[in-house]
């Protein structure tokens, strides 16, 4: 029975900021039931709520309640990074696939990926919130999670270092955060070189299996790093990701391809990656002139957009010096 009380104290204090969040004392009730497996109905558990209700009310009256929930869910590789970065990352209790940084976001429970989330497996962790990317999914799954009292909050994916800004703002205010949010932005403002003119040609590839080429053109992380480096992206007609022809990549033939981490090991390793049948006869492809970047890094905007920009300046430097005009047009090699 102590071990009981104990597990019920804890709960009653998670569920003190739903309270006052106005979700209600319905909520409270059902998540009381949920986390101890017992009937509405027990003479017991209407006891443990009439306790619970009249600490609630002591709460209000005596002490100052945080502004966040305890116990949080993140799904989506860039809301847990920045979570963690805002040093809120002892609030996580679980996150989806593509939470692969920092490390210590892998030794979480799993939910499993961001766009086909089961209810079963985020209220199964007891979170208060989850934070989760602008295209999760399911709808209905969402509603259900929400339904049972777990805060459900949706942001946009950014796809600028502005739009990357304000979802770092958007975080510490649902955390209460500001001081930090104000010293990662100065960090990553810091951290980000001046817009640079390497010209030169490159490609970034999603896909390059049976079903053809899937590149990256306008709005998207990858489009971005090439811009930001004066590097034309080959690709950067379109928007999103889209097909892209192989005699149009033969056409355009690029000094090099990125790609991510995810991809080229799915695939056994660089060398497969660069003899894919999609690629035959693609200069870049033959010579393996090819870019593996972390999945995170080059397909989210995170935090850590400096280190990707610095990852495809460095091996864009391998193939071109710098003129005395300071561009870096020139090639020294197609090896």
């Amino acid at each position: 029975m102590n071990s009981f009380h104990h597990k019920a104290k804890a709960l009653i204090k998670s569920t003190t900021n739903q309270f006052f969040l106005h979700v209600g004392w319905h909520t409270i009730k059902q998540k009381i039931s949920r986390s101890f497996r017992i009937s509405a109905s027990n003479s017991h558990l209407g006891k443990l709520a009439h306790q619970a209700k009249t600490s609630i009310l002591l709460l209000c009256l005596f002490t100052s309640l945080p502004s966040s929930a305890e116990r949080l869910i993140t799904a989506g590789g860039t809301i847990t990074e920045i979570v963690y970065a805002l040093g809120a990352g002892d609030q996580i209790v679980a996150v989806d696939q593509s939470s692969t940084y920092p490390a210590a976001a892998t030794k979480l429970p799993m939910i499993g990926y961001y766009r086909d989330l089961a209810s079963e497996g985020v209220l199964a962790q007891n979170a208060d919130m989850l934070l989760a990317i602008e295209g999760v999914g399911r709808a209905n799954v969402l509603k259900q999670i929400a339904s049972v009292g777990v805060q459900v909050k949706v942001l946009n994916k950014p796809e600028s270092v502005e739009e990357l800004y304000a979802l770092i703002d958007e975080l510490a205010l649902i955390l209460n955060k500001p001081t930090q949010a104000k010293a990662l932005k100065e960090k990553i403002a810091a951290s980000l070189p001046e817009k640079q003119q390497l010209g030169g040609n490159a490609v970034f590839l999603l896909s390059v299996g049976s079903r053809g080429l899937v590149a990256a053109g306008q709005d998207t992380v990858p489009n971005l790093l090439f811009d930001y480096l004066g590097i034309n992206n080959i690709a950067g007609e379109h928007n999103g990701y889209k097909t892209l022809g192989r005699e149009a990549l033969l056409t355009a033939n690029p000094d090099f391809i990125v790609a991510a981490s995810h991809s080229v090991v799915s695939l056994g390793g660089k060398q497969a990656f660069c003899q894919q049948a999609a690629l035959a006869l693609v200069p870049a492809a033959t010579k393996c002139r090819l870019l593996v970047v972390d999945g995170l890094k080059v397909l989210g905007m995170t935090t850590r957009l400096a280190e990707a920009l610095a990852e495809v300046k460095a091996y864009a430097l391998t193939l071109y010096q710098q003129k005395p005009d300071g561009q870096f047009s020139t090639k020294v090699s197609q090896q």
